[in-house]
């Protein structure tokens, strides 16, 4: 429950989900720090996913997390992962091939604060790591050499209202998602979908105004 989870493509079309740690049932307390690792699609024969032995989350409460894969690479790149108790981002290099990741995770620093829901989402277009916290948008460059992260820049258009903020018991947020389909993103409301277009040319990327 209340898990974090993110989808790493490769160049050559084969891809992984990496689960980061949740909610755990058994102890019902946020409980779960060990990475594990599945191949995507998932199918009855791959249904399991893979514990990673010796690499623990740097949280036990991960928030939303985004994959940059470094250019003309065959999946080499970098996760990141939120702290739903702090204002943390972290990162972990994951290697060729997705074969496997690094022994840990390093800080990259803090969100920025916004106005509103602090599980809002995180995605990546090229070479920009974008948070959203409320209504407010902000990017980051990303360092394709070691993954580190600029100073945020919070010139993007913010959305017309704060990103779907529901609490169920003990605060525990929800609702916020995006989806990137060809030159568009699109992001929840409260009760509708927003959608922006990806600009050019790359050092121009943000969210143009939403419709």
């Amino acid at each position: 429950m209340w898990d974090t989870a993110v989808y790493v493509p490769a160049a050559t079309g084969h891809a992984y989900i990496y689960h980061l740690g949740g909610f755990d049932m058994t102890s019902y307390s946020y409980d779960l720090d060990d990475m594990h690792r599945t191949s995507a699609p998932i199918a009855q024969e791959n249904a399991y996913f893979q514990k990673l032995e010796g690499i623990v989350t740097p949280t036990k409460n991960p928030n939303k997390a985004a994959f940059y894969k470094k250019p003309d690479s065959s999946g080499e790149g970098y996760i990141y992962m939120g702290d739903r108790l702090s204002s943390k981002i972290y990162r972990i290099h994951i290697k060729e091939n997705m074969a496997q990741a690094s022994e840990s995770w390093l800080d990259s620093g803090d969100l920025p604060e916004g106005n509103g829901n602090h599980l809002g989402d995180m995605f990546v277009i090229r070479d920009s790591l974008f948070v959203i916290r409320g209504s407010k948008v902000f990017r980051a460059i990303i360092n394709a050499r070691n993954g580190s992260l600029s100073a945020w820049d919070d010139s993007p258009p913010d959305l017309p209202e704060a990103q779907i903020d529901i609490n169920w018991h003990w605060a525990n947020t929800e609702g916020a998602s995006y989806g990137i389909i060809g030159d568009y993103v699109y992001v929840t409301g409260p009760q509708k979908v927003y959608f922006a277009k990806i600009s050019e040319p790359i050092y121009q990327i943000f969210l143009t105004r939403i419709q």
